[in-house]
């Protein structure tokens, strides 16, 4: 679908419509076609997209701050460059799901909407995931239950990666990623959580992009056990999978009080558009990288169910090279 919307606005040089999204997400944009001068032309001819280098104390530099430090917890990382980015054939993509999402829930809300996890075994736990998941989109102010939300959400990467996702999208990561809690393109909305992803590259980058979970399923079962999610599809009737995680990745097996991180899968690339790219300075990145290291230890160490030595041994090359 990305590659047709790129053909159809390389013809048509037609201003997007964006008005479907919450004005609080459509600052970058309207800034383009106020001062398109002012951005960055990148990519070919057939496979065009922008981007502009924020500066500090601009109203585009608060925004990205307020998106990456309230909803994504981005408070400990410290961002040497930002850059917004649009790339007119992925947000219109994004823009026609959101559409689609919205009809779907409108005509048929007892399907799009359902809640059938609660009638699963464990549905006092995966309830308290959705709980979770809900706390984390009603976080943002421009979502409400009337429409379908829209979460800010964090993919740690290299610099060069996420040029390519800006240019391109998530299309090559939906194939690939089989993950812990299903198929799809995993993100999350703490960024610390993106750590091992980030913290070793030569020029550790994130990668802010807009999503939509649509109705989404909360994924409570370890990726060792028998009810493993690994490599499956989403359950029927869902738009995403979502898991609350510890600091080890795995999900807990009953609510927890302690630090919890999450997972998003979603399995179409036309469900997240990027937004920002970050350059993140790494000289802080070896202690945060260690402070994480040994919270995931000490909560392996609370309990028989992990295999302490092999898991953190596994993070520990991830995070510290």
């Amino acid at each position: 679908m990305a590659i047709f919307m790129i053909f159809f606005y390389k013809n048509l040089k037609l201003k997007l419509d964006t008005s479907a999204l919450p004005k609080e997400l459509r600052l970058f944009y309207a800034n383009y076609y106020k001062s398109s001068s002012s951005w960055t032309k990148e990519g070919t001819t057939d496979f065009t997209w922008y981007r502009k280098q924020l500066v500090p104390g601009t109203e585009m530099w608060e925004q990205m701050s307020a998106i990456f430090k309230d909803y994504c917890e981005g408070e400990e990382l410290i961002v040497s460059d930002a850059y917004a980015v649009y790339n007119p054939a992925l947000v219109s993509s994004f823009i026609a799901q959101l559409k689609i999402i919205k009809n779907r829930m409108e005509v048929d809300p007892v399907l799009f909407k359902q809640k059938s996890f609660l009638l699963e075994e464990n549905s006092s736990l995966k309830e308290w995931v959705y709980k979770k998941f809900e706390a984390r989109i009603y976080n943002c102010p421009w979502n409400s239950k009337d429409l379908p939300v829209i979460m800010p959400v964090v993919y740690g990467t290299s610099l060069t990666a996420a040029w390519k996702i800006c240019a391109t999208g998530f299309a090559n990561l939906s194939c690939n990623d089989d993950g812990f809690f299903g198929k799809g393109i995993y993100f999350t909305t703490y960024a610390i959580n993106a750590l091992p992803y980030f913290s070793t590259k030569e020029q550790p980058s994130i990668v802010i992009s807009y999503a939509l979970p649509g109705n989404t399923f909360p994924v409570t079962e370890n990726s060792q056990g028998p009810n493993s999610r690994i490599g499956t599809s989403i359950v029927g009737g869902y738009n995403s999978h979502y898991a609350v995680t510890l600091p080890s990745g795995e999900p807990p097996e009953e609510p927890v009080s302690t630090q919890i991180y999450d997972q998003l899968v979603i399995p179409q690339e036309a469900q997240v558009t990027p937004a920002i790219v970050l350059k993140i300075e790494p000289r802080n990145l070896s202690s945060l990288s260690r402070r994480f290291l040994s919270v995931n230890r000490r909560l392996m160490n609370q309990g028989d169910e992990y295999n302490t030595d092999n898991e953190a041994i596994s993070l520990e090359d991830s995070l510290l090279g």
